[in-house]
């Protein structure tokens, strides 16, 4: 009778692509139990960035994908802290305004609206989005090079969504602002 011998697993490694010279990508801030919670549903480092690549955003979460030219960029702004029960797990939808959310922390995000909605929280592109939040690691820096990049590249004034929220101010008054983000 031969005795099995079990041997250790071999350990996955993820492959990292090389990213060109012409582009900028930005990681994805993986922390507290949204970050575990982003790992389940397969947004690990190597899978989960925003790249900026000729004239063009592509944002990746796991197998989730949605990409539009700086054209279409109407307002990058930072946004946070979240609700935890607002941001954990698979890229979120909003019922509100159907932005989309991909995040891995609660702490800070960037908010990208477009001018014209953007497929991608499923692969038929029927939900499109006027709006997405991404918690990347370098937020200040994404809004630097997205605001730069999409000043330049558009001459619209205003987005096509015009779906607007009241909100109390620090100031002791009401504002409105579009509802994205």
């Amino acid at each position: 009778m031969s005795k099995s011998v079990a041997t250790p697993r071999a350990r996955r490694t993820a492959t990292v692509e090389p990213v060109p010279a012409n582009t900028q990508r930005f990681g994805f801030r993986f922390d507290g139990a949204v970050g575990v919670a982003a790992r389940a549903f397969t947004a690990t480092e190597s899978r989960a960035y925003v790249e900026i690549r000729d004239r063009q955003l592509s944002i990746r979460f796991g197998p989730w994908t949605m990409s539009t030219p700086f054209r279409n960029i109407a307002e990058v702004v930072e946004s946070g802290p979240y609700h935890v029960w607002k941001v954990i797990g698979p890229p979120r939808l909003s019922f509100a305004d159907r932005g989309i959310t991909f995040a891995t922390n609660s702490e800070r995000g960037v908010c990208i609206r477009f001018f014209d909605p953007v497929a991608g929280i499923e692969p038929t592109g029927r939900i499109l989005h006027p709006g997405v939040t991404v918690t990347v690691a370098d937020p200040d820096g994404l809004v630097v090079a997205l605001g730069s990049q999409a000043r330049s590249a558009t001459t619209r004034s205003t987005p096509r969504s015009t779906t607007r929220t009241a909100r109390w101010t620090t100031r002791g008054s009401w504002t409105t602002r579009p509802r994205t983000c």
